[in-house]
């Protein structure tokens, strides 16, 4: 399965980067490679702690550098960084919002198959939100 994940943030947004960082460990499955998108902070050479703890982590997590833009880049960072992705399916998540439980093993295998046989470009997961049908 060609799939990955992208955490797409920027770099003063680095105070939710633990919660983040903490919740990969804890929810995801790590055979899905994942790729960490910022602008010029590295989460493996730069410091991030919690609560007074350091955190180190995963080496797996691949960086991605997007560069500095002004506050109205968000869209030009995210397309560099899927630029720089070479996979076919990309489970794209912002730095704030955390995975609360694991997937399901088979969701995403089950969610590419039915994204190739109805070729949709796109899928949303996400809470079911009282206001959203």
């Amino acid at each position: 399965m060609d799939i990955c994940l992208l955490v797409h943030t920027c770099d003063s947004y680095e105070r939710y980067w633990p919660g983040m960082l903490f919740s990969l460990d804890f929810n995801w499955d790590f055979s899905i490679p994942v790729y960490w998108a910022s602008e010029e902070i590295s989460i493996h050479k730069h410091p991030i702690t919690s609560r007074g703890l350091e955190y180190k982590p995963n080496t797996t997590i691949k960086q991605i550098f997007t560069g500095k833009t002004d506050r109205n880049g968000f869209s030009n960072r995210m397309k560099i960084a899927l630029e720089k992705i070479p996979h076919k399916w990309v489970i794209y998540i912002q730095e704030d919002m955390w995975l609360l439980s694991k997937l399901p093993q088979d969701l995403l295998s089950k969610l590419v198959l039915f994204s190739d046989i109805k070729k949709v470009d796109s899928i949303k997961i996400h809470t079911k939100l009282s206001y959203y049908y």
